[in-house]
């Protein structure tokens, strides 16, 4: 195996989920990735291996359905543009085993483990395990109905996560924190604010940057018309003496020299005047 590839390599994974299918005894993953190699989205046919993992690193399943040991053979799944996408458990997928719900029933704390081969460097695992973050409630018949809410926020993360790149476990945090932040007064502050929001925030807006509309309203020509009357109020009011800074009042009583006036006032002043 290609040592280098390990550290070229690696996978944005987005959240995977159980439920169960007619509240049978098999249970389904759906899970779906991105696998970037050396920064550039992998394009084409890639090779895959699954395992859950518990919490002391035992294999309780692969896709295979061996137990204990890593699976020796490899899913062909297409990968477009780095993204991949395959319902572990699911037999009628060839080379996928049934994946028994007990495995979730018996063990809390499950993780999935990939191993990748792009058909060059050989298998090797692609990151962390990544813990499985919506579970038990999936294998019950007597889920609550609130459980369509959860399904929901599990498809809007999958959502966020292939469109920003960012990790799950990390979108999960952020709304931790925000759901925190709200209990606490409903207060969002700069620092829950993702990196890419705040260079957004920060930019600095350009004439080029502007939509042809928002050109021409600011290009307009303001008639007297459309003003409300405040500002035609405020406009047609008299200033008097009182209302102005003392620096505009020094400069109204300051003495003007000769010497401050221009050429052409000074020559108005000395021409000759005739009859």
């Amino acid at each position: 195996m290609n040592a280098s590839i390990s550290i070229k390599v690696f996978i944005l994974f987005v959240l995977s989920f159980l439920f169960l299918l007619n509240f049978s005894s098999a249970a389904k993953l759906p899970h779906q990735g991105r696998v970037l190699i050396s920064g550039v989205p992998f394009h084409g046919e890639g090779f895959f291996a699954f395992a859950l993992i518990s919490q002391t690193g035992e294999i309780l399943w692969n896709h295979e359905g061996g137990i204990g040991v890593e699976p020796s053979d490899v899913l062909s799944i297409p990968v477009e543009q780095g993204f991949y996408s395959i319902v572990l458990g699911d037999s009628e997928i060839e080379g996928i085993a049934t994946l028994p719900d007990e495995i979730f029933e018996l063990n809390a704390g499950v993780s999935l483990r990939i191993w990748f081969d792009d058909g060059t460097n050989g298998k090797e695992q692609l990151g962390k395990d990544q813990p499985l973050l919506v579970a038990p409630y999936a294998l019950s018949s007597l889920r609550p109905s609130s459980y369509q809410y959860l399904e929901q926020l599990v498809a809007d993360l999958n959502d966020v996560s292939l469109l920003t790149g960012e990790p799950i476990n990390e979108l999960v945090e952020r709304l931790s924190l925000v759901a925190k932040q709200t209990e606490d007064g409903g207060i969002i502050a700069y620092g829950m604010l993702s990196d890419e929001i705040k260079d957004d925030l920060n930019r600095t807006i350009t004439m080029s940057m502007l939509d042809q509309p928002i050109l021409d309203d600011l290009n307009r020509t303001i008639t007297m018309g459309m003003l409300e009357q405040a500002i035609l109020d405020d406009l047609n009011r008299t200033i008097t003496m009182s209302m102005l800074d003392q620096p505009i009042l020094d400069d109204l009583n300051r003495t003007i020299t000769m010497g401050m006036l221009e050429q052409a006032i000074l020559d108005d002043l000395n021409r000759t005047i005739t009859m």
